[in-house]
């Protein structure tokens, strides 16, 4: 009810700026782009793609490509195509808006910086990880020398810059600065149920995982899976992934029994909480399927 009473107030909104002031002012194009952003928010990312490319086409004649309302909208139109899957559309306009800012604010002006990471994190997805990880690392050396190497900011970039190094395969390296950064949230955070701790820690029994350090890797699942599940419920979506993430180590480990028993919990989980057509219910359930035939119980 809430978004639809935001909705209502910025079509509102723009409705009475393009009356009142016209449809290529400043603060109409500016309302556009902020009806963009909640059709983003939404999942209606065509249509928010189209509008702000019609925002953007305005903003650059009408005020200039490097104007502040431009940025925006190119901002917002990066984050469109990057969620439509459009790699190489997004990686395209986040060059742009990285160049512009360069040009406006210096090479460590926060804007720079976050470009910079939205950035790294299309090339990641378009797999092109020597150019990700190099941005990645720019990026936090900035951020140590600027921020501090416990600032927020800065250990998002050594989360995602771990990923890269994950995805290159060099597990050892990802581990030391997963490490690196769950140390540093562990002592700043306070709660160790925090979901940034939690994800870290995720994260790092992923690349364990991948390395055969099965014991510690359990050890963290299990300790992220009880955190969950006391603070955010059993059938909340991050628990039922942590759950459905320590039966695949189970069933790695070849403990079909007990990756049974996880699966069942994580499958009857996602049955009420998204119902049995949820394409994660599917995935859960062939999961058990799996484990079912390695242990023989084909009739099952």
């Amino acid at each position: 009810m809430a978004d639809l009473f935001l909705f209502f107030c910025v079509a509102q909104r723009l409705f009475s700026r393009r009356h009142a002031l016209g449809s290529e002012h400043r603060d109409t194009l500016g309302s556009m782009s902020q009806l963009a952003l909640i059709w983003n928010n939404e999942g209606r990312y065509p249509e928010a793609e189209k509008l702000n490319r019609e925002a953007l086409e305005m903003a650059r004649r009408v005020l200039g490509p490097e104007d502040d309302v431009t940025r925006i909208i190119t901002e917002h139109l990066a984050i469109d195509l990057a969620y439509e899957g459009k790699y190489t559309d997004a990686e395209k306009t986040f060059r742009e808006l990285l160049d512009m800012d360069r040009r406006r604010h210096g090479p460590d002006h926060p804007y720079v910086l976050r470009d910079m990471g939205s950035l790294a994190a299309m090339l990641h997805q378009e797999q092109k990880l020597d150019e990700a990880e190099k941005l990645y690392l720019d990026v936090n050396q900035t951020e140590r020398r600027v921020l501090g190497p416990e600032h927020p900011d800065t250990l998002i970039t050594m989360g995602n810059l771990a990923l890269v190094l994950s995805s290159e395969k060099r597990y050892a390296d990802s581990e030391k600065m997963f490490r690196e950064t769950l140390e540093i949230k562990r002592r700043r955070l306070g709660r160790p149920e925090h979901r940034s701790t939690l994800v870290t820690m995720g994260n790092l029994a992923d690349v364990l995982t991948a390395e055969g350090q099965y014991a510690e890797a359990e050890q963290l699942v299990r300790q992220t899976l009880e955190t969950e599940r006391r603070t955010l419920g059993p059938e909340h979506s991050d628990t039922l992934v942590t759950s459905q993430g320590l039966g695949m180590l189970l069933k790695r480990e070849k403990r079909y029994a007990e990756a049974e028993g996880t699966f069942r919990q994580t499958l009857e989980g996602r049955r009420r909480a998204i119902g049995p057509g949820h394409p994660d219910t599917a995935a859960a359930a062939y999961e058990l399927a799996c484990v079912l035939a390695l242990e023989g119980k084909r009739d099952e």
